[in-house]
Parts: C-alpha cells; structure tokens; sequence
C-alpha cells in the first residue's frame, strides 16, 4: 500500500490487535460467528475447545488455532496467557 501522493510503502494496518485474549462464552461464539447454543455444541463435539479449567472464559488464540485446523493442547493455548492467568488455571485444575 502507498501512501497518497508519495512512492513510500506501508503495510496495511493491523486489524483490531486489542481483542482481549481471554473471552466470555457469548464473545467466543460471536469470534466463530455462532449462536451461544452453537459453540456450546462445537465444543462438545471437540471442534473448538473447552473453557479453561476454573473459568467460565475460553483462549481466543486455542480458539483461532482450532478454527484453522490445528489441535490445541491446554497447554499450547496456556502459552498465551498471562502469568496469573496460568496461575489461576493451574490452580483450578488442583482444586
């Protein structure tokens, strides 16, 4: 892309980079242009993955990565997470 009036390129603006990485069931379903009562079926059926363990949230990113056809471990989409997310979702699982 060039800028008007001048030959110097620049690359096309980032789409939205400040979606959160973290989203609630109605956000995960909207990210994969579903109904809420259709991403709670992907899910069962193990198209998409399920929420964190001890969250109500999802991974934006394990959400994108299973739309695109890669497995997703938990551990792959903890990759992302912050700190005290990992924190909280290792936790979760001892509890």
């Amino acid at each position: 892309m060039r800028a008007a009036g001048s030959n110097e390129y620049r690359p096309p603006a980032a789409a939205n980079d400040n979606t959160p990485l973290v989203l609630s069931r109605r956000q995960a379903a909207a990210l994969c242009h579903l109904s809420p009562s259709g991403f709670d079926s992907w899910v069962r059926k193990g198209i998409v993955p399920s929420a964190i363990p001890g969250t109500r949230r999802w991974s934006r990113v394990a959400i994108e990565r299973a739309i695109a056809g890669d497995r997703v471990t938990l551990e792959a989409a903890n990759d992302n997470l912050s700190p005290f997310e990992r924190w909280k979702a290792e936790n979760a699982r001892k509890a």
